[in-house]
């Protein structure tokens, strides 16, 4: 706590760290604190409490200690403990010191975390163009997925020749149907920032060729590859989507809509895509509803109840539920689902976490 205090000494919180009050804004010197404070946290980088390593790792960085790179150096090379790597590249692109040897080392790291944050300030590292699209073209070849995700929106920003080579390959790929469709999303936004028109019209042209259905084919790329405990998030706390407020999941949600409990063992991840994008195309049920002209003359207008081999299962108001053979259906009209497409609410990437997350709840 109190390396944690003395971090912030150069400009400390408007409010007291002990009992919250307002005190106002206090800016203070840093060189007079930079210089007493350098030795102290030299020792404390080599003490067995990685927590300790860790306070001071991020005190160097907020107090701009340049005089103490080589150490921060070390620290996001040898450290033992991941966080503190992490921390390391975080004070040293604060210090401007971040240079292509180091994204390189913790672009390789044993530990995702670390490659993940470097990834994520890359953008801010100072690093020449030419540069920084090597090292995420590197990434692209090699990584996990989440990791080329984030490769790909961060290539798409930087204007280097070799950003058109990596994104051609990748269309490439993706022509040969090899590049993963986790990708996909990543790949168009990208394409979107790098302004290539030629590789734009031939991505676009290879997506629309991903499905018959020009939806499904437009969603393709919200298939695979979203983060679940995003989607989560959205399912439980979207505002103007608001799943929560018609489907229920364990003891919490609305009945408009079908129980997702188990949602995971009944359809599959295109079904549920498909759920999301175009909710009429195929409605639970019990949860919609069918108009029926008979070959007799006769309408029966009723809640969709079960289509089983012997026909239709149909309930109207109060009235016992009916079965209508399909031989004595004349035309059969299908109601609109109650439920907003979420296309229109939802981005295309909010639309793949929700798609994950809902593929996980198999109970």
């Amino acid at each position: 706590e109190a390396i944690d205090a003395l971090s912030t000494w150069s400009r400390p919180s408007v409010t007291d760290r002990v009992d919250g009050r307002y005190r106002g804004e206090i800016k203070r010197d840093p060189a007079e604190v930079q210089q007493k404070a350098l030795e102290p946290f030299r020792k404390l980088l080599l003490q067995a409490n990685a927590s300790l390593r860790l306070s001071a790792v991020r005190a160097l960085g907020r107090l701009e200690i340049k005089a103490a790179i080589p150490e921060l150096t070390r620290s996001l090379g040898t450290d033992k403990h991941p966080a503190v790597r992490s921390e390391a590249m975080h004070a040293l692109v604060r210090l401007k010191a971040a240079n292509e040897q180091a994204f390189a080392s913790a672009l390789q790291d044993s530990d995702k975390g670390v490659r993940i944050v470097a990834l994520e300030l890359l953008s801010q590292s100072g690093l020449t163009a030419d540069a920084m699209a090597k090292l995420l073209g590197d990434v692209i070849d090699t990584k996990t997925i989440e990791e080329r995700q984030t490769a790909l929106l961060t290539l798409g920003t930087i204007r280097s020749s070799q950003v058109a080579t990596t994104l051609g390959k990748l269309i490439g790929q993706m022509e040969q149907r090899q590049l993963p469709q986790e990708l996909l999303l990543e790949l168009g936004e990208a394409l979107d920032s790098a302004r290539i028109p030629a590789l734009l019209e031939k991505y676009k042209s290879l997506a629309g060729a991903l499905s018959t259905d020009t939806l499904k084919a437009s969603y393709a790329s919200s298939l695979l590859g979203g983060n679940p405990q995003r989607g989560a998030q959205i399912f439980w706390g979207h505002a103007s989507a608001q799943c929560v407020r018609c489907h229920s999941l364990g003891d919490y949600g609305g009945t408009a809509g079908p129980r997702l409990n188990g949602v995971a063992s009944r359809l599959t991840r295109e079904q549920l895509l498909e759920a999301l994008i175009n909710p009429s195309a195929r409605i639970a049920a019990g949860y919609g509803t069918v108009s029926l002209e008979l070959t007799d003359g006769k309408t029966i207008n009723g809640v969709l109840m079960a289509e089983k081999a012997d026909g239709l299962h149909v309930k109207s108001g109060d009235l016992p539920e009916v079965t209508i053979p399909r031989s004595q259906i004349r035309k059969r009209t299908d109601g609109a689902s109650s439920m907003p497409p979420m296309r229109f609410i939802l981005t295309r990437k909010e639309i793949r976490d929700v798609v994950s997350y809902l593929s996980e709840l198999k109970k």
